[in-house]
């Protein structure tokens, strides 16, 4: 069931993060949705054709590999936007996107949310800014595949966390590397 609403804004921590006038450029093309869990919203090598900043649940991005696997490469909750990127040009997606855990999500068509990046610094600084952030994700993900097994979490590479935070059940703290924390970049 799709409705408008401009309360994703209280839901969303990025949507949350704007102020009023940004906010504004968006608010009339948003579209609150519940997806069900396994629900490919965007195929790798599509068209973006929307933005999509999660409430509630967990939206894996997925690299597809040559014979049709597909391996997680980072997760996007409530502190964040899957499809950003389509504000600056981007308009093929690199990624396939999958809902993780059953979401709510606020839906904005590419094609407004690009207009609204062009009129507004703000909005493409959290383009770019967000884009680091699942780059770094990515980065520890294969940091983590890549380095030994190990029985503890000192290596930093656990995801229990992650999932909590991301799914939009509680905050907590998710290292990166020794002394620093995700919220932090946030």
């Amino acid at each position: 069931m799709a409705k408008n609403s401009a309360s994703a804004k209280h839901t969303n921590n990025l949507l949350g993060s704007l102020p009023h006038a940004q906010f504004s450029l968006l608010s009339p093309y948003m579209v609150v949705e519940q997806l069900e869990q396994g629900t490919i919203l965007i195929e790798a090598g599509d068209e973006t054709e929307n933005v999509y900043f999660p409430h509630v649940g967990m939206l894996s991005l997925l690299s597809v590999l040559k014979d049709g696997r597909a391996i997680e490469t980072a997760t996007v909750g409530r502190e964040g936007v899957v499809g950003a990127m389509a504000g600056l040009g981007a308009h093929i997606s690199l990624v396939r996107v999958v809902v993780q855990l059953r979401a709510e999500v606020t839906r904005i068509p590419a094609s407004r949310f690009r207009k609204a990046t062009g009129e507004s610094t703000t909005l493409r600084n959290l383009c770019v800014g967000y884009n680091e952030i699942l780059l770094s994700q990515a980065r520890i993900n294969v940091a983590c595949n890549a380095a030994p097994r190990v029985t503890s979490n000192s290596s930093g590479c656990g995801q229990s966390n992650s999932s909590t935070r991301e799914a939009g059940q509680g905050t907590v703290s998710l290292s990166l590397f020794p002394g620093q924390e995700l919220q932090r970049l946030l």
